[in-house]
C-alpha cells in the first residue's frame, strides 16, 4: 500500500503541475480549509457544497465553461455537467 500511495503522491504532482497556477492555488487553499468537497456540481440552481441557491448569473457563466467559477457563499469552485437538471428560471 505504501508502494501505491507514493506513485499516487506522484502522479497527482504531475498532474498539478498542468494546472494553472492561479487555479491550483485557490484549490490547495480549498482543500486546507473546507477539506476534500471543493469541487462540486450544480443541482437544480443550488451550490452542491453548501445547499445555497445560486444566482442565475453564476450558473449561467458556469454552464459556459469559460473560467473557474466560485460559490459567493462557501467558495468553492463550481461545475457544471450536461447530466445536471437546472433549474435556473424559475
Amino acid at each position: 500500500m505504501k508502494a501505491e500511495l507514493a506513485q499516487l503522491k506522484a502522479n497527482r504532482e504531475e498532474l498539478a503541475a498542468a494546472v494553472e497556477e492561479v487555479a491550483r492555488q485557490r484549490y490547495e487553499r480549498l482543500m486546507k480549509n473546507r477539506g476534500d468537497n471543493v469541487v462540486v456540481g450544480i443541482q437544480h440552481g443550488v451550490c452542491g457544497g453548501c445547499h445555497m441557491r445560486l444566482s442565475p448569473q453564476i450558473v449561467v457563466s458556469c454552464r459556459a465553461s469559460q473560467e473557474l467559477i466560485t460559490c459567493a457563499n462557501c467558495g468553492r469552485i463550481l461545475y457544471y455537467s450536461r447530466d445536471m437538471d437546472m433549474a435556473v428560471t424559475e
